[in-house]
């Protein structure tokens, strides 16, 4: 699949899954969307990573989530109304997922252009520990750089 940014900041989640919106093209001058699936428990679910299993596409990420929605409901193998992710933050248009366990943080995370996780096997104490650790990463790979008015 070519590279594209995953519009993180605009996704839903649904039967298990978090629904991840992208720009797949143009048709007309309008923007074309469609979506790739993430299993949110333990990737687990059957479409965990699918890419658009309508293989619709639609002129607005809203539609293109209400066809993932639909999809879901017909299909999903996960229980609709548990949502495993605790928190989810978009930084630097990065993906971080961050889950508890018997008292124990830890995270997902997946940069802007891919669904792979780049999160390092690591536990912390709080969640406030984990953020800052990730934070401190894509910092270091991608640091913001400072203007300053002259």
């Amino acid at each position: 699949m070519a590279a594209h940014r995953y519009l993180y900041e605009k996704l839903a989640f649904h039967y298990g899954y978090l629904v991840i919106p992208f720009k797949c093209g143009m048709i007309s001058g309008s923007d074309l969307y469609s979506y790739q699936l993430l299993c949110a428990f333990e990737r687990q679910g059957h479409f965990h990573k699918a890419v658009n299993s309508t293989e619709e596409v639609a002129v607005s990420v809203e539609r293109s989530i209400a066809i993932a929605q639909s999809f879901l409901a017909q299909h999903s193998d996960l229980p609709s109304a548990a949502d495993y992710v605790q928190q989810r933050y978009v930084y630097q248009g990065n993906l971080i997922l961050i889950s508890e366990i018997a008292g124990k943080y830890f995270y997902d995370h997946y940069p802007p252009d891919r669904l792979t996780n780049l999160a390092a096997p690591r536990l912390f104490e709080t969640e406030a520990d984990c953020i800052a650790w990730v934070k401190q990463g894509i910092d270091r790979i991608h640091p913001i750089v400072a203007t300053h008015d002259s």
